[in-house]
């Protein structure tokens, strides 16, 4: 997903090039920096909220060795767990979810993942959501991927 923020565009009367003027009301805030270059999560502020982009989680420890190791429903349930925990360190819940895109490597696992998934979202108002099937993750091990993103309101 690729999401431009402009506020307008000013030209001067001397021929210089396009100027972009920030909008003072939108702020964006690159979070948790990692090894790899990639923010974990970047925080967009909307003025009355703030939106979280979450990079792609997966069933890695912190030290990068894989949870779960060839069983699907313990890395989906390892994921959804730190995506919570994530949340509530952002000020937020799984309530705030507004669309989840899934990648499997095996999507016959689909069945597995709402049952556990439906542990922790709003059923009554669940996210958007898309769920495809790759050929495989950075990494022959992971199994599954989850991109996340929600709104808080401040």
């Amino acid at each position: 997903m690729v999401l431009f923020l402009l506020s307008g565009t000013a030209i001067s009367g001397n021929a210089q090039a396009n100027k972009i003027t920030p909008n003072k009301n939108i702020m964006v805030k690159h979070n948790e920096i990692s090894q790899f270059g990639y923010s974990e999560y970047v925080e967009i502020n909307l003025g009355t909220a703030k939106m979280l982009v979450f990079s792609g989680q997966l069933a890695l420890d912190a030290n990068g060795n894989t949870v779960g190791l060839g069983n699907f429903e313990q890395q989906a349930e390892y994921i959804f767990s730190n995506i919570q925990k994530k949340l509530a360190k952002a000020g937020g819940s799984m309530k705030n979810i507004i669309k989840l895109n899934n990648y499997f490597t095996d999507i016959s696992h689909l069945p597995t993942f709402r049952t556990i998934r439906n542990k922790y979202i709003n059923t009554a108002q669940p996210p958007a959501q898309t769920s495809v099937e790759v050929k495989q993750l950075f990494r022959p091990d992971v199994l599954l991927e989850i991109e996340v993103t929600a709104v808080i309101k401040y």
